[in-house]
């Protein structure tokens, strides 16, 4: 590989390594953030007709968690196949992709797929042969591409507004506190905390799965680029840098919002 494949592909790979860490933190965090609504709910004096988790149920964090983790394994994949020459490593490296891949119905790769991702990573592991290596990446980068594609858009889904149940189950959860804060039992202060909760809670979430969406639906094209530029060193990192910039502005935003 030349030093500008290499360079492309070790950014794609701690974008999304970095995306996918963001990512299943952040399932846990609102997890937690609905918990806590609730149990403020109770003590409000209003009746929880869901549990205290409203749907964010460990079933449903899991699953999700578990592509937001699959992403960031696959990120480390190609990592450790562009800048790492063990035999061992490269082949962990694998495994634990592929495993994590497993997981998450509906993304896993066929057994052809699985096959030539296997079969690249045993050509170049332990040889410092770089047509080697590059010829590698590239039958990685366009078996697990579909894959790629899929994972980055269970991101998305979670986290739109008008999307499927995560982001509908964090809004319920805020506004039933809402509704619970004008109760006569609930008392002047603790409503005036109530909705001191919703707001900062609404403030956070949406600002950042704004910003996960935005670096999440930038997966696809950086990958397609990455695939183009492995092929031809001439052809532009444009979209890999787009993708590495909204991924380094999640990390900020996360930061500021989730400070302890």
């Amino acid at each position: 590989m030349t030093a500008n494949q290499r360079s492309a592909a070790i950014r794609f790979s701690a974008a999304a390594g970095d995306l996918g860490t963001l990512a299943a933190n952040e399932f846990v965090r609102t997890r937690q953030d609905v918990i806590d609504m609730n149990m403020l709910r109770q003590e409000l004096g209003d009746t929880l007709e869901a549990g205290l988790d409203g749907g964010m149920t460990v079933e449903r964090t899991r699953i999700r968690v578990q592509a937001a983790e699959a992403l960031k394994e696959y990120g480390e994949l190609l990592g450790t196949l562009t800048s790492h020459s063990e035999k061992d490593q490269i082949k962990a490296a694998t495994e634990s992709f592929l495993g994590s891949l497993r997981k998450v119905e509906g993304v896993a790769l066929n057994d052809a797929q699985t096959g030539a991702i296997q079969q690249a990573v045993e050509s170049v592991g332990g040889l410092l042969i770089e047509h080697l290596r590059k010829q590698a990446a590239r039958e990685v980068v366009e078996a697990a591409h579909p894959s790629v594609v899929a994972l980055a858009g269970l991101l998305v889904a979670s986290f739109e507004a008008e999307g499927e149940e995560w982001s509908l189950a964090y809004e319920t959860s805020a506004t039933a506190l809402e509704g619970a804060a004008l109760l006569p039992s609930a008392g002047r202060e603790n409503a005036a905390k109530a909705r001191s909760v919703v707001e900062r809670n609404r403030l956070r979430f949406e600002g950042i799965a704004d910003q996960l969406i935005l670096a999440a639906k930038d997966v696809a094209a950086a990958h397609e680029a990455l695939n183009n530029v492995i092929i031809a060193d001439e052809v532009s990192v444009e979209r890999i840098t787009e993708f590495v910039s909204e991924v380094q502005n999640l990390a900020q935003v996360y930061t500021i919002l989730r400070a302890p």
